[in-house]
């Protein structure tokens, strides 16, 4: 066995033993990074999907539903309501809450697991309400999200995002750049760029 299969190996070990953990335990190997300072009418509860009450399952999806069909309806993916549910239900995915005054108003779904032979925590989805939008809540998600992979030693974190969102620039700003193997864009003989229909983009942590 060469040496990076045995990394390899051993993250693969990782990942199984981790999607393993129960949303309690994982309630409190994070209790501490959940905690948001400055907005105390805000929560933060971390879950594996399993445990997500219908109600919840239906808010995350119609927020997806609302900010992205049209975006995937535009692009090579195209949408499907089927495969999307199935997607928000994959094997291993967690989810973080966030509440105002008890009301769900967002959530930030994510899973650690192997990309490219390395072992990063991979963001699925980002979305907030548009009520509280431009309030500083996305940063404080993505931040939740990363300082879960700090806390774990993982050096990387990835996403998927359509080069026609808004939230691009967003993620840009936040130091996430095209990963080596996403898409790229291309210059045509007329010389317009074409963009890709999404990039892959990642962030170092460690």
């Amino acid at each position: 066995m060469t040496a990076t299969s045995q990394i390899v190996s051993k993250d693969s070990i990782f990942v199984q033993e981790f999607a393993r953990l129960s949303t309690p335990e994982l309630a409190n190997r994070y209790s501490s990074l959940l905690e948001i300072d400055n907005q105390p009418d805000f929560q933060l509860s971390i879950h594996k999907w399993e445990d997500l009450n219908f109600g919840e399952l239906t808010f995350c999806y119609d927020l997806v539903k609302s900010n992205l069909k049209k975006m995937y309806s535009q692009s090579t993916v195209g949408w499907s309501s089927r495969k999307k549910k199935a997607e928000m239900k994959e094997f291993g995915l967690l989810y973080i809450l966030l509440r105002h005054h008890s009301n769900l108003q967002g959530f930030i779904s994510f899973m650690i697991t192997i990309e490219e032979d390395e072992l990063v925590v991979y963001c699925y989805e980002l979305h907030l309400s548009s009520n509280i939008r431009n309030k500083g809540l996305g940063h404080i998600l993505l931040d939740k999200m990363e300082s879960i992979g700090r806390q774990e030693r993982i050096c990387k974190t990835m996403l998927t995002v359509f080069s026609a969102n808004p939230a691009l620039l967003f993620y840009t700003r936040h130091d996430y750049n095209p990963a080596e193997h996403s898409l790229t864009e291309r210059k045509l003989r007329n010389g317009t760029v074409k963009l890709p229909s999404y990039y892959i983009l990642e962030k170092k942590l460690l």
